[in-house]
C-alpha cells in the first residue's frame, strides 16, 4: 500500500499504542513488509474529537460523508485474500480515510481545531470507491479494522489547538 509521509510543516503527538493490540504483537505498525504490517491513512477531523476516538480504542464514527460514495461500487482488499468470504459489492456507509495526508486535511479545515488522526488499517479491510482509488478509503472504523497511533497538527494552524 502507497505511504505518503507527513511534510515538514506538520508536527506529531505519539500515542501509547505499542503492545496494546494483539496480545502484544506490533506486526502491525511496522514498516518492514512483514505480512501482518498494516496501511498508513490519515482521518481529517476536529480536534473536540480526538479524545472520543482514542478512548473508544480507536472506534471512529461511521457515517456518509459523500452521499454518492454509499452507492458506489467498491474495489475490496478483502478480496485479495481468497480466504476471506467477505465480499462488498457496494461501498456502504463508514468511517472514511485518506492514504494521503493534504486530501483528509481537507476534511480538517474549516473545523474548529483541526487536526489529521494517523492510523493503521488492515488492509484486508479497505473499501475504495471507485473513481476515487487515489484519495478515499472506507473502513467500519473499529479498532479491529483501524487503530489511530499519531495526531497530527498542521503548523499554520497549530495556533487554534492552544
Amino acid at each position: 500500500m502507497p505511504y505518503n509521509p507527513p511534510t515538514h510543516n506538520w508536527i506529531g503527538y505519539g500515542l501509547k499504542v505499542l503492545g496494546q493490540y494483539d496480545n502484544g504483537n506490533n506486526d502491525w505498525i511496522e514498516m518492514n513488509g512483514n505480512p501482518n504490517e498494516w496501511a498508513v491513512a490519515y482521518h481529517g477531523t476536529g480536534a473536540s474529537a480526538v479524545n472520543p476516538i482514542c478512548k473508544k480504542g480507536g472506534k471512529f464514527f461511521s457515517r456518509n460523508i459523500r452521499g454518492e460514495a454509499e452507492r458506489q461500487k467498491c474495489e475490496n482488499y478483502s478480496n485479495m485474500n481468497p480466504r476471506n468470504k467477505d465480499k462488498i459489492k457496494y461501498c456502504g456507509v463508514g468511517a472514511y480515510f485518506s492514504p494521503r495526508l493534504d486530501y483528509a486535511n481537507g476534511y480538517a479545515v474549516g473545523k474548529e481545531s483541526p487536526v489529521v488522526i494517523m492510523c493503521r488499517v488492515n488492509p484486508y479491510k479497505i473499501r475504495i470507491p471507485q473513481g476515487y482509488e487515489e484519495t478515499e478509503w472506507i473502513t467500519d472504523g473499529t479498532r479491529n479494522t483501524v487503530r489511530p497511533y499519531r495526531i497530527l497538527v498542521d503548523l499554520d494552524n497549530k495556533k487554534n489547538i492552544y
